[in-house]
């Protein structure tokens, strides 16, 4: 009997001790945004900063950044709407042609359009993804820009060092309705 309690004290200790060490699993965070008809699943809370856009509007950005020492988990989605209607050409010809790509050391590896299924509705919405490479750091980020009407909704994830935790990310930002 005293040897089951010595052990099963032991085992508590342990547990305990790697609880405190290694911490406790991230828990998520389930962003639903009606104002802009999108969600997306962060791994934390994310910071909520407002701002405008070049139109004076309003834009609302929710950011998860944490330093691991040797490299930063990242997720990002920023959400605006404009006077009129966004148009797929307008926004997605040429994108990967920007010259601050280049002034930033930014390698364009894959990108094109794509189209996006709202949940409710089963509209499909134009939509662009790109995959990009750091070239000093070989820092990849994977980026998705959907356009819902007057509405633009601009997602990311830093991918190099937290692929699962980054894709899962990437695939839970999904329009509404």
């Amino acid at each position: 009997m005293k040897i089951k309690i010595a052990v099963a004290l032991a085992t508590g200790l342990v547990v305990g001790l790697i609880v405190w060490f290694v911490g406790l699993p991230e828990h998520s965070y389930q962003l639903v945004s009606p104002e802009y008809n999108f969600s997306a699943a962060f791994p934390d809370a994310p910071a909520i900063t407002h701002s405008q856009n070049d139109e004076g509007l309003p834009k609302t950005e929710w950011t998860l950044k944490h330093d691991h020492m040797t490299w930063t988990e990242y997720f990002d989605v920023s959400a605006t709407c404009y006077n009129e209607t966004l148009d797929p050409a307008k926004e997605f010809d040429g994108a990967d042609a920007d010259p601050a790509l280049l002034l930033n050391g930014i390698h364009v590896l894959k990108s094109g359009r794509i189209t996006v299924q709202a949940l409710e509705t089963g509209r499909e919405l134009p939509a662009y993804s790109r995959m990009t490479e750091e070239t000093a750091t070989k820092t990849l980020m994977a980026h998705n820009v959907i356009l819902d009407g007057r509405c633009m909704i601009d997602y990311g994830a830093r991918m190099d060092r937290n692929e699962g935790p980054a894709s899962l990310y990437m695939g839970s930002v999904k329009i509404l309705k």
